[in-house]
């Protein structure tokens, strides 16, 4: 907290936040990632909402952090709408139902698992869709349109280029990664483009999606997206894939999964 909250002390002339201060009439956005901010930029640009901004943002995220999130991971999200009350999106996917805490325990010891068994039901591909549908303007095209560029390359940025480093060995042992993030075998400097080519063709996949139900509406091809994800041909896929890797999830795991809009936990601080 700084001294210009407290009551009765004047603010500080000068902000000094080891970051520049942004001031902006607008709009404004801040992720962790400059190709992200930009992401979501375009989209103010172009006329979106901060809600298809954000979106856009989150996406390239999944794009440039790979070490941090992924399109089918988790995404919980709080978000204000133009009217009305603050509203969460968990976005955080479900475990495996059949996986109950005393099977956990005799399968992993209490530990989280490594690998494809960890993997929870697409909690984050699910909550950037259902929050486009009920609370954007934009189209997946629109905002999925920065993230598919720079799943077409983008330049590593250091702090992903010493994870990689870091994480050689466990990266190593999963081939279908180390072919993307070990390009030849070795870890990708800083600065050096990075191609995840699967990446930019499930993102346009998606797209396609959209595209054959956009007479349905918007609102409406967003969420038969969501459907094909989960109980269509890519569910089917990702079903097929996560039986074969030792997951627990199942078709009906996926069938099941839905985000929750609900209003969220409210507290006062001391």
């Amino acid at each position: 907290m700084s001294a210009g909250h407290l009551p009765g002390v004047p603010p500080p002339p000068l902000v000094t936040t080891g970051r520049p201060s942004v001031l902006a009439r607008h709009h404004a956005i801040s992720t962790t990632h400059q190709a992200a901010s930009e992401a979501g930029h375009r989209v103010f640009l172009a006329g979106g909402t901060a809600i298809d901004a954000g979106v856009a943002a989150g996406l390239a995220l999944n794009v440039v952090e790979p070490h941090l999130s992924n399109v089918l991971g988790v995404a919980p999200i709080l978000l204000q709408p133009a009217q009305g009350d603050p509203v969460a999106i968990d976005g955080l996917g479900r475990w495996p139902a059949a996986w109950d805490r005393a099977e956990v325990m005799r399968r992993f010891g209490g530990d989280l698992p490594v690998g494809v068994p960890r993997m929870v039901t697409p909690g984050a591909i699910d909550a950037w869709l259902t929050c486009l549908a009920r609370f954007g303007t934009a189209t997946l095209a629109e905002v999925a349109a920065p993230a598919i560029e720079l799943a077409e390359g983008f330049p590593v940025s250091p702090r992903l280029a010493a994870y990689l480093a870091a994480e050689h060995a466990t990266i190593t042992a999963w081939p279908t990664t180390a072919a993307v993030f070990l390009p030849g075998g070795r870890v990708p400097e800083a600065g050096e483009v990075l191609v995840q080519a699967d990446l930019a063709g499930f993102l346009r996949r998606l797209v396609a999606l959209e595209t054959a139900n956009a007479h349905r509406g918007r609102a409406a091809a967003l969420l038969a997206v969501r459907q094909d994800v989960f109980t269509g041909g890519i569910g089917r896929e990702l079903a097929a894939f996560l039986g074969r890797t030792g997951s627990g999830l199942t078709a009906q795991d996926l069938a099941a999964a839905r985000c929750t809009i609900e209003p969220p936990v409210r507290g006062r601080l001391p």
